[in-house]
């Protein structure tokens, strides 16, 4: 067939391309296979597979060398317009399809004695990295090829046994995904609840365990792994929590590329089953690592951060913490730090300033007095429906001042607001319930000092809950201001 090795090099040497969009049509065109290849020669050994293709054979007199450029690179359905090119996995799945593509392509020329060159790399490269529906795909034209032109029956059968293995394979990732799917959408019924989603992820893992030990594709175990970790996360088991993505961790660690999202989202969680735990110190390395899989500026990224900056001020790390604050505040690239949340920690560094726990440089300290969240200085914030979270930060905050003028009642009514207002949503609720019985003792007429001492007592006993950090109020915890209210 004449010209149909160069055509197969210009194909496999633009499959290799950076981008799709510099493919020159004219290379296509000026090639003698399209210039002197009959219909013939292009479809003699199509005869019993065409009704398989997903397009019909290709003629001269139905199909112009642009219309059948158009439809080699139309046959690429894999590609998400939506993904990012440059992320690593996703490039390497888009270049596969792209080679599956012309794969087909070429068996709808007719050109298929000399396809095992695109196809056998193909195969191992989809196995590589666990492309399950490509290595069906490849085996499939592969088997074909020999049972019409090789007659390599030991081969034939071997391609017969991978298909029958991948395709329990993919039986598994499909099964997985359902199930994931199906978690959240119980999160959308009018009845659910963190029990209700916490059994429905416990019985999936059920259903799916028999398949694990046979079934270790990244597809199907990190939707796995999801359903075991939502389910220690929603029963509040952090130890299992930091087990479980530990064990993901180490599984992406293997593969031949890593989704750095994948990577992240773990770590993210293990960062906050170990801080709920109390080993804030180990959260926050951890935290670390899964900041630097994120891209820098990201939404994530700065979520991350602010994590990070919660556990330092948690440690009583305020320099560490106040340098952080300053990076995140100063940061341009790729995106920026929200104004709301830059306020509320903003808040926090003025309150540290004010109780002479962190010295600061006197511009500095102006520049947060500047940029100071309303109501600071005037009122108590008043807890609405509006910014619950941020306004609960601020009462927090400035409680000490306000129970030195007495305003005891005032302080009351704003938490009970609060408390009523976040119902099941407050992540410390029973941390806020002893603040407002020592606030209630205090104007009972309980002396002040003893009445907070108490309810420090009770806060000890209480743990913190890591697991909503861009939402939970105690930026500070409570037990630490009632310590600046009693020294003050």
């Amino acid at each position: 067939m004449t010209g149909f090795r160069e055509l197969v090099q210009l194909l496999k040497n633009y499959s290799a391309d950076e981008l799709i969009k510099v493919f020159d049509v004219s290379a296509l065109q000026n090639l003698q296979f399209f210039a002197s290849a009959t219909a013939d020669e292009r479809n003699a050994d199509l005869s019993t597979t065409v009704e398989t293709l997903p397009f019909q054979t290709l003629e001269d007199s139905t199909f112009s060398k642009i219309e059948l450029r158009n439809r080699l690179w139309d046959t690429l359905f894999f590609l998400d317009v939506n993904q990012d090119e440059f992320e690593e996995p996703n490039r390497v799945a888009y270049l596969c399809w792209q080679r599956l593509a012309v794969l087909k392509t070429l068996m709808g020329t007719g050109a298929i004695i000399s396809l095992r060159e695109i196809a056998e790399p193909l195969l191992q490269t989809a196995k590589k990295y666990e492309l399950t529906l490509v290595v069906l795909e490849a085996a499939a034209h592969l088997r074909q090829f020999c049972a019409l032109h090789d007659g390599n029956m030991e081969s034939f059968e071997a391609y017969c046994r991978l298909i029958a293995e991948y395709e329990d394979i993919l039986k598994a990732e499909q099964l997985a995904e359902d199930h994931y799917h199906a978690f959240w959408l119980q999160h959308t019924e009018p009845n659910s609840s963190p029990g209700s989603m916490a059994e429905q992820a416990r019985a999936s893992v059920l259903i799916l365990q028999p398949y694990a030990s046979k079934c270790h594709t990244a597809a199907f175990t990190l939707n796995y792994q999801f359903l075991q970790l939502q389910a220690a996360i929603l029963e509040a088991k952090w130890a299992e929590v930091v087990q479980i993505c530990e064990q993901a961790s180490n599984l992406l660690g293997k593969k031949a590329v890593v989704n750095r999202s994948h990577v992240s989202a773990f770590l993210f969680n293990q960062a906050l089953g170990l801080a709920n735990l109390g080993h804030l110190e180990q959260a926050s390395k951890i935290l670390t690592r899964a900041i630097a899989e994120e891209s820098v500026g990201g939404s994530n990224w700065f979520m991350f951060n602010e994590l990070q900056l919660k556990l330092l001020l948690h440690q009583g790390e305020y320099i560490a913490a106040w340098r952080l604050f300053k990076f995140l505040c100063n940061h341009r690239k790729n995106g920026t730090w929200p104004r709301e949340r830059k306020q509320v920690f903003n808040a926090v560094f003025l309150f540290l300033s004010d109780q002479q726990a962190i010295r600061l440089a006197s511009r500095d300290k102006g520049l947060l007095l500047l940029n100071h969240m309303p109501a600071w200085h005037d009122q108590i914030p008043e807890c609405n429906s509006n910014n619950l979270e941020i306004e609960a930060t601020l009462l927090l905050l400035q409680m000490p001042k306000w129970i030195r003028k007495g305003e005891s009642a005032a302080l009351t009514e704003s938490i009970q607001n609060y408390l009523n207002n976040s119902g099941a949503f407050a992540p410390h609720q029973q941390r806020w319930i002893a603040l407002l019985d020592a606030l209630e003792a205090i104007q009972h007429g309980q002396n002040q000092v003893a009445a907070l001492e108490l309810c420090q007592q009770k806060l000890a006993k209480m743990p913190l809950d890591y697991a909503v950090p861009e939402t939970a109020p105690e930026i500070l915890p409570i037990d630490v201001i009632l310590k600046f209210a009693l020294f003050a």
